[in-house]
């Protein structure tokens, strides 16, 4: 176990600088995970890989319980943790993380397409809702999925997401390629949910656009399909999360039938 007490310190330094909302949105970015029960699903990842283990000294027996390489436990004072930390009352435990890479040459299958989505309550529900039905989830632009309030509005499901993120143009590409089906999720005008059906073999990938523009133009035109959830009159229409999680539910008892 290493011992850091100075904020000066190498690792502390790139570790806060990697820490930045402009590092969380690369694909390479590190995950910081705070708090002993929201690291632990983490620890056994088969989609994450251990960088760090930040820990006060009360917090070293914890990790030292853990099946972790001692060399990756570092012990610290509160006030590195508070440097590092994105909550209002540091736990003393701060884990990094490496996420596993899914490149664009890995095949498609079904899998929820978050596009611009901006809210990381809703990306955090949706990447909640995705693994809860065992399927990957593709981010293209908005939101890091890796930001400390999506991985709080996870649940801790996000250890165990299958991630992708990727260009809208990459996706499209790839989906032409393998045959797959674009589904545009739209509030009106879409055929409805009920009227999906999947007569081939080939990936269903349904795309859930910003909360406040919904799917640009251009990329529902590149979609294959678009559907809608039908709603009373009297409602606008329905929460972006709350909404992938129906139309995910029904895409998947299509792909299951």
């Amino acid at each position: 176990m290493k011992i850091i007490s100075s904020l000066q310190n190498p690792l502390i330094k790139e570790l806060k600088k990697l820490q930045s909302v402009h590092s969380r949105k690369k694909a390479s970015a590190l995950v910081f995970v705070e708090g002993k029960r929201a690291c632990e699903p983490f620890l056994t990842s088969p989609y994450f890989s251990l960088h760090t283990l930040l820990c006060t000294p009360e917090m070293v027996a914890w990790a030292d319980q853990q099946k972790v390489s001692d060399d990756s436990i570092i012990q610290t004072t509160p006030e590195i943790i508070k440097t590092l930390s994105s909550a209002t009352t540091p736990s003393g435990l701060i884990g990094v993380f490496t996420p596993q890479t899914i490149t664009t040459t890995t095949p498609l299958s079904t899998a929820l397409v978050l596009a611009e989505l901006q809210d990381p309550g809703n990306m955090g529900t949706l990447l909640r809702t995705a693994t809860a039905f065992d399927i990957e989830c593709i981010v293209v632009g908005g939101v890091s999925p890796f930001h400390p309030k999506v991985i709080q509005s996870s649940a801790g499901a996000l250890a165990h997401a299958r991630i992708r993120q990727m260009s809208w143009q990459e996706l499209v590409a790839q989906a032409k390629q393998e045959y797959a089906q674009l589904i545009a999720l739209v509030p009106q005008g879409g055929i409805p949910l009920h009227a999906l059906t999947n007569t081939t073999d080939h990936a269903q990938l349904l795309v859930v656009g910003n909360e406040a523009h919904g799917i640009p133009t251009q990329w529902i035109q590149d979609c294959t399909h678009q559907a809608t959830i039908g709603i009373s009159n009297s409602t606008e229409s329905l929460n972006a999360a709350i909404a992938g999680a129906i139309a995910l539910y029904h895409i998947t008892q299509i792909k299951g039938a």
